[in-house]
C-alpha cells in the first residue's frame, strides 16, 4: 500500500490515464480520527511469538496509538487489514476518483488541542483543497464519519456563501452525502447537537470535555446549530441525495450517538443500521462484512446516479427525426462552397476580429434551391473538423427546419429541443445544468419531463449566464430555416445582452 498523508488530501484510487473521471469520492474521518486508521480494519494479526495478547477487547478498542514519528502513514496489509476505501471500492466504482482528507485534531493531556484549528477551520482547509485539486465542474460524493459530517456540512455552507465561483462550484456539483454516526441534532436526553458532540468526545474518544477544550474545537459553538439549519435548507433546495448508517451495537452497552441524533428524520435519507458499535461502523474485514455488502452497493449506486440523470435527461430532449433533415442534404462537390468561407464577412464572422459589426450573427439569405441548406451543412463540418481558427474549443449545435416533416422539425420547440441536446452532449457546465433541471422535474412530474418552449429558452439563456470561463468556450448555433423559427435564438442573444440587433 502507498503511503497516506495524515492531514490534506490523499488519492486513493483513479480510472487509467485517458480515461474520464466519473465522480469524486471522498472521506472525511470525525475528531481524533486518521485518514487511514479510522477506515481500517486490521483483521487477524500473525503472532510473532507464543503470547497473546492480554487485552480486553474494551481496552483494545481504546487502546492510544499515539502519533506516527513518521509525517506519512504507511500501514501494510502484512497482518490481513483491509483498507477498503482501495481494497474494495475501486472494485464497484473504477471510474471514481477516491481521496481521504486527514486533519490533526489530537488532544493531549486531556486540555489543550495539540492543532489549534476548531472543527471549522478545518473545513476551511478542506473547501480550499477541494479547489485546488477538483476540476471545476465534476460531480462529488462526501462519505463522513461521526463529527466529520459536521465537517463536511460546514463545507457546504462555506461553499455556498462564497463569492468565488470556484468555491460555489464544490456545492453545485455535489451529488450526494454519506453519513456514518454523524450527530446531527440533539435527542430526548441530549439538548442539542453540542450536546451529543461531548458525549462522542467523552465516550469514544476519551477526551476531557471541559469547556476549554469544547471552545477550541468549536464543539459547544453556535455555529453548529446553523450549520445544521443551512445543511437542511440545501438539501431541499438543491436535490442532492443523503444517505445515512446508524451504529445499531453501543459502547458499553449504550449507542454513542443516538439513532434521534444520527438521523435527519426525513424518509428521503433512507436510513439503516450497520451491525457494529460507533468505531466499528466504518471498518470493513472483506467483501463478505455484513456492513459492507450494505455500504459498497450504496456508493456504487451513487456514483452512477448522475450520469442516469444525465441520460435520461439527453433522452428527454431527443427526438427520432432531430438530424433527419441534415443528413438527407447532399455533400457539395469538392471547393464549391469555398467562395463563401473565404469572404472577408464570414472570416470576420468566425474569427471574432469585430463581433458588433454582426451582433454575433452570420445570416445567408438566398432563394428557395439556391444552396443554403447546402452550405450550412458544410459550415458544420468545417467548423467540426477545424474549429475557428482562435484556438479556442468550439461547441456546435445545428438545427435544420423541415417543413414537411413533424411537428418537432418544423418549430421552435424542436429547434430548443435539438440545440440543448446538443449542449448537453459536447459541455460540462451545460450536461450539469440540464442534467440538475431534468432531476428537479421528474421527481415532481413522477420520472417524466415534457419540455416546454419558454422553459427551454431559459435554460439556455441561465446556462449561458451562470457558466464559468466564458471565453475559453465557443458556442456556434448553426440554423437552417425560416426567419420565424429562428426567433427563439435572438430572444436568447437578446436575454444575455439587451439587444436583440
Amino acid at each position: 500500500m502507498s503511503a497516506i498523508a495524515p492531514t490534506g488530501l490523499t488519492v486513493l484510487h483513479e480510472p487509467p490515464q485517458g480515461q474520464p473521471v466519473d465522480v469524486d469520492i471522498l472521506f472525511v474521518h470525525g475528531l481524533q480520527g486518521h485518514p487511514e486508521r479510522t477506515w481500517l480494519s486490521e483483521g487477524e494479526p500473525q503472532p510473532k511469538t507464543g503470547r497473546t495478547s492480554t487485552l480486553s477487547p474494551l481496552k483494545a478498542l481504546f487502546k492510544h496509538r499515539g502519533r506516527s514519528k513518521s509525517p506519512i502513514s504507511n500501514l501494510r496489509n502484512e497482518d490481513n487489514s483491509v483498507y477498503w476505501p482501495r481494497d474494495l471500492l475501486p472494485a464497484l466504482c473504477p471510474t471514481s476518483r477516491i481521496m481521504t482528507f486527514g486533519y490533526d485534531t489530537m488532544a493531549t493531556k486531556g486540555y489543550v488541542p495539540a492543532d489549534k484549528g476548531s472543527i471549522f477551520s478545518h473545513a476551511r482547509d478542506l473547501l480550499y483543497e477541494l479547489e485546488r485539486n477538483r476540476p471545476r465542474g465534476r460531480y462529488l460524493i462526501f462519505v463522513a464519519h461521526s463529527l466529520g459530517g459536521i465537517l463536511v456540512k460546514e463545507v457546504l455552507r462555506r461553499s455556498e456563501n462564497s463569492s468565488e465561483e470556484s468555491i460555489r462550484d464544490i456545492i453545485d456539483y455535489t451529488v450526494a452525502v454519506v453519513f456514518m454516526g454523524t450527530p446531527h441534532r440533539g435527542s430526548p436526553d441530549f439538548a442539542s447537537p453540542a450536546d451529543v458532540a461531548r458525549r462522542v468526545a467523552q465516550t469514544v474518544l476519551r477526551m476531557d470535555t471541559n469547556p476549554a477544550v469544547l471552545r477550541a474545537l468549536g464543539l459547544d459553538s453556535p455555529e453548529l446549530e446553523l450549520c445544521r439549519e443551512s445543511f437542511i435548507t440545501q438539501w431541499r433546495t438543491r436535490e442532492f441525495i443523503v444517505k445515512t448508517f446508524q451504529e445499531s451495537h453501543g459502547i458499553v452497552g449504550v449507542n454513542v450517538v443516538p439513532d434521534t441524533s444520527s438521523s435527519l428524520d426525513d424518509p428521503r435519507e433512507h436510513a439503516e443500521t450497520l451491525p457494529a458499535d460507533h468505531m466499528g461502523m466504518c471498518r470493513f474485514s472483506g467483501a463478505e462484512d455484513p456492513k459492507w455488502r450494505k455500504v459498497g452497493p450504496e456508493l456504487q449506486r451513487l456514483s452512477r446516479v448522475r450520469r442516469a440523470f444525465e441520460h435520461a435527461c439527453e433522452t428527454s430532449l431527443a427526438f427520432p427525426e432531430l438530424s433527419h433533415r441534415q443528413e438527407a442534404i447532399t455533400d457539395p462537390l469538392q471547393n464549391t462552397c469555398d467562395w463563401v468561407f473565404q469572404s472577408d464577412t464570414y472570416r470576420s464572422w468566425v474569427s471574432r476580429t469585430n463581433p458588433r459589426t454582426l451582433g454575433g450573427f452570420l445570416w445567408l439569405k438566398g432563394k428557395p434551391g439556391s444552396g443554403k441548406s447546402t452550405l450550412m451543412k458544410e459550415g458544420v463540418k468545417r467548423m467540426t473538423f477545424h474549429g475557428d481558427g482562435t484556438g479556442a474549443r468550439v461547441v456546435i449545435a445545428p438545427f435544420f427546419f423541415n417543413a414537411r416533416g413533424s411537428h418537432l422539425e418544423r418549430s421552435p420547440l424542436g429547434m430548443l429541443r435539438a440545440l440543448c441536446y446538443h449542449l448537453l452532449r459536447q459541455d460540462e457546465h451545460f450536461r450539469t445544468h440540464l442534467a440538475n433541471h431534468y432531476q428537479a422535474k421528474s421527481q415532481l412530474d413522477e420520472g417524466k419531463w415534457e419540455p416546454r418552449e419558454d422553459e427551454l429558452r431559459h435554460l439556455v439563456t441561465t446556462g449561458f449566464r451562470t457558466r464559468h470561463l466564458l471565453a475559453m468556450v465557443r458556442v456556434v448555433f448553426f440554423i437552417e430555416g425560416p426567419r420565424a423559427g429562428r426567433l427563439p435564438v435572438i430572444g436568447i442573444r437578446h436575454d444575455l445582452t439587451g439587444s436583440g440587433d
